[in-house]
């Protein structure tokens, strides 16, 4: 996967300004980590310059950061370095794939049967969206289950070689029914899930499943589809109602 958009390189000879405003809308020029260069003020507390984390995304000027045990924190960009690691990322060259992955990608299983697997070598490449899944046991009837192996799960917005992800909130996993339901299908391995859930805050805190959200493979997000329209395909989700498409 090319993760520089056509454009990256035109833009290399903008103005800090420009470039920062560009990048913070090209994912393919996110950097993997960001540290603080200035202090500052996140949920009551004072975040010192030097402070490092893992990039999580960039919204609104803003960009969320996971610094470990010190939390996930949103720091308005010029508090960072993100535009001197941009530039650096540019100029390394392209990466085969994309952030999400380098940053997460041991934490994601295949479920196999009736047990979790490491999933085939090299699946990450040519994976350019992911469609994370937040549920709960009850949510994953069979109809939902097999639409999330569909292909036109998506609208427009999506890609062919888009992937999901399940997020699972408690350990859906224990029920061997609903394992051999998601076989073939990509998880979060429940150890990480949680933590991983409030690191991505796609949504607010308890997620109100089930919830999907589709993003980029650097975390970008894309589109938040209507879950409830595709429920409404393949039965009632609350019921319980176990309805084949």
């Amino acid at each position: 996967m090319a993760v520089f958009s056509a454009q990256s390189h035109v833009w290399a000879s903008d103005s800090t300004d420009d470039y920062i405003n560009r990048a913070a809308e090209d994912s393919s020029l996110w950097p993997v980590r960001v540290g603080l260069v200035e202090s500052a003020e996140s949920k009551g507390r004072t975040l010192d310059p030097g402070l490092p984390g893992v990039l999580i995304r960039v919204e609104d000027g803003q960009v969320l950061i996971d610094m470990g045990r010190r939390g996930v924190h949103w720091v308005a960009l010029d508090k960072t370095d993100f535009y001197q690691r941009s530039k650096d990322k540019l100029n390394e060259g392209s990466a085969p794939i994309g952030n999400y992955f380098l940053m997460f990608g041991g934490a994601i299983s295949l479920i196999d049967t009736d047990k979790l697997v490491r999933p085939p070598s090299k699946w990450q490449e040519g994976v350019d969206q992911l469609l994370f899944v937040y549920a709960q046991p009850e949510n994953f009837t069979l109809g939902f289950a097999d639409k999330l192996r569909a292909s036109d799960l998506l609208g427009q917005k999506s890609s062919p070689r888009y992937r999901v992800i399940l997020m699972p909130q408690t350990d859906v996993l224990s029920d061997p029914e609903i394992y051999s339901r998601l076989t073939g299908l990509l998880v979060m391995s429940p150890a990480y899930s949680s933590a991983l859930t409030k690191s991505f805050d796609h949504f607010e805190s308890p997620v109100a499943t089930p919830a999907i959200i589709l993003v980029d493979a650097n975390g970008k997000i894309i589109e938040r589809p209507n879950i409830d329209l595709m429920y409404s395909e393949i039965g009632n989700a609350e019921s319980g109602d176990l309805v084949s498409p």
